[in-house]
């Protein structure tokens, strides 16, 4: 009676698995909840916002600036000195300036040509101090056109825009790769939990049957047909199955934790899960699923990108030392009275170009041997793409063999558990017929788990390596169909 109620205790145990209680969720479903929920979505989801808004922000910074400031007032007082031609004498005066003063400016650069064309407006009155002349008060209006051009230097302007570019190309692949590895990572504790419960399922269907073998067995001892030691071994093997279930119970429960972590459940929400025992036949193409790879994988994408940030590099660092001209083109009107109404008409014109020329005439070596290490950086670049290429060759094709022994070992072990079902109801009947000893039935019973989480593992290595096919190239092969990835947010 005692060992009935244990057993009712534990199948209660399992049972409330899939109790109406719970939250029952497939394969699907949990991939749904992760991608809305999980930290790494959004985390993926942050980052690709930062670098929109770095990209947006800098498209905005080639559309036009404008700028006000004020001093309201700015005022000072100092002793300034003086000569005096009566003295001959050095003489210190008290002078003074308040000032009021607007200032407005508006910037456009010019991605072109990589200058900036300003138009600059200011005016201000002022109150002006002297223990000579007493105080005087004027007013300033200016307005100019400024272009400021460099000449002979790379395009920063084009440069950075192209870097932000990139950039947000980097951000989108590792979105687009974060989704993807959620929907692997996700699959992969689906099915390891699914594993579990199976596995837990499977160990209770061995202790009903060892008990059922042990009971028989009593009743035979009671009878006199077989010795005591017969019984007890059932005993012991029953002992020993009633304790790996147990075992099996607590993995299953910690692994819902997990997984309930994982796609971004609370803790204490209660979940089991289901899926489907049987995978359809999938023909599958090594050379398509290289190419796609190929075409798809983010670290492809990022390896051609770091080659091309690379290549900026070596421009950027060469033209440090290279010559350089500026040229600053100024033209305004500007006018100055002790009337604030006749500083904004009568203008004098107001005209200057400047060239500067920087031309390097040493400096030990520094900007080619920093040259020479951005080089080295690019061809390391480089390397890294060309090697990157191969590994991911190599990777697809490991992984079609992974999928290929794995679909020999499911059909195998699904034949093998077959038969290990039909073996052990042949040797149950024996055992009640006295026609075999309790250590053949035990090693029945083992044959029979075995065969069953043999068939169990076989299927979790298909449907793991399946869904790694599908986020190392893009491409859904029991769909046959890409794999798409909309970023969400502002472009």
């Amino acid at each position: 009676m005692m060992r009935r109620t244990f057993f009712l205790a534990l199948m209660f145990g399992l049972g409330v698995e899939f109790s109406f209680s719970q939250r029952i969720l497939t394969l699907n479903e949990s991939i749904a909840i992760a991608q809305s929920e999980s930290y790494s979505i959004q985390n993926a989801n942050l980052t690709l916002t930062s670098q929109q808004k770095t990209l947006r922000a800098a498209k905005l910074g080639l559309l036009s600036t404008v700028d006000l400031s004020i001093d309201a007032p700015r005022h000072n007082r100092l002793l300034s000195p003086q000569f005096d031609p009566a003295s001959q004498l050095t003489q210190f005066y008290q002078i003074g300036e308040t000032r009021l003063e607007g200032r407005l400016s508006i910037n456009q650069p010019l991605i072109v040509t990589n200058g900036t064309i300003s138009i600059l407006g200011s005016f201000f009155g002022r109150d002006q101090f002297s223990e000579i002349k007493g105080t005087n008060r004027d007013y300033l209006s200016n307005v100019s056109v400024q272009l400021v051009q460099p000449l002979f230097t790379p395009n920063s302007q084009q440069i950075q825009l192209h870097q932000a570019e990139l950039n947000l190309d980097r951000a989108k692949g590792s979105y687009s790769k974060a989704h993807l590895d959620i929907v692997y990572n996700v699959t992969l504790a689906f099915y390891n939990l699914y594993r579990l419960t199976q596995g837990a399922e499977i160990a209770s269907t061995d202790v009903k049957q060892r008990e059922d073998s042990y009971n028989t067995a009593v009743n035979k001892f009671k009878a006199g047909v077989i010795p005591e030691v017969e019984m007890l071994k059932l005993e012991v093997e029953l002992a020993s199955s009633r304790n790996d279930l147990l075992n099996r119970l607590a993995d299953l429960d910690a692994a819902k934790n997990s997984f309930k972590v994982l796609i971004g459940l609370q803790l204490e929400e209660q979940i089991s899960v289901v899926s489907d025992s049987t995978v359809p036949a999938i023909a599958i193409d090594s050379a398509k699923a290289i190419r796609e790879a190929l075409a798809n994988r983010v670290e492809l994408k990022n390896a051609d990108i770091d080659r091309q940030l690379r290549e900026f590099d070596v421009i950027t660092t060469n033209a440090q030392r290279s010559i350089k001209a500026n040229l600053i083109a100024n033209y305004g009107l500007s006018r100055n009275d002790d009337q604030v109404r006749d500083v904004f008409h009568d203008f004098n014109k107001t005209r200057s170009v400047i060239l500067t020329l920087s031309l390097p005439i040493w400096d030990w070596g520094r900007n080619r041997t920093a040259t020479e290490a951005a080089e080295a950086n690019l061809k390391n670049a480089e390397l890294s793409y060309a090697n990157q290429e191969m590994q991911i060759k190599q990777d697809i094709l490991d992984l079609l063999n992974r999928i290929r022994v794995a679909n020999s070992r499911l059909e195998v072990t699904r034949k093998g558990e077959e038969l290990a079902q039909k073996s052990y109801a042949i040797s149950v009947e024996r055992f009640k017929a006295g026609s075999i000893k309790s250590d053949e039935l035990v090693q029945e019973q083992r044959r029979l788990t075995e065969a069953k989480i043999n068939r169990l593992n076989a299927l979790f290595d298909l449907r793991i390596s399946l869904s790694d096919l599908t986020r190392k190239t893009f491409w859904d092969f029991e769909k046959n169909s890409p794999v798409q990835v909309v970023p969400t947010g502002e472009e």
